[in-house]
């Protein structure tokens, strides 16, 4: 069965090649673009600081995700993913 990580990864998009990577609590995110968080997220609360500072669009589908400096909160309404 394929997981969310290996259902993008590799994949290009508009001529550049997904990477997807687990994020370590200390990780440096001077290469991210788009940083997806779960609640499960190790270093969670210090990655959104590290990246609110940064170009980094952020994206989770948790429910106080925008509370927390999150830039994109997904949420299922009708079993559609919305913004």
């Amino acid at each position: 069965e394929k997981t969310r990580r290996t259902i993008v990864d590799g994949q290009a998009v508009r001529g550049r090649t997904v990477v997807v990577h687990a994020l370590e609590p200390d990780a440096s995110l001077s290469v991210c673009h788009v940083l997806f968080v779960t609640k499960e997220s190790a270093g969670r609360a210090g990655a959104l600081q590290r990246a609110a500072t940064l170009p980094i669009l952020t994206i989770s589908d948790e429910a106080h995700f925008l509370d927390e400096g999150g830039i994109i909160q997904l949420r299922t309404i009708d079993n559609r993913v919305r913004f």
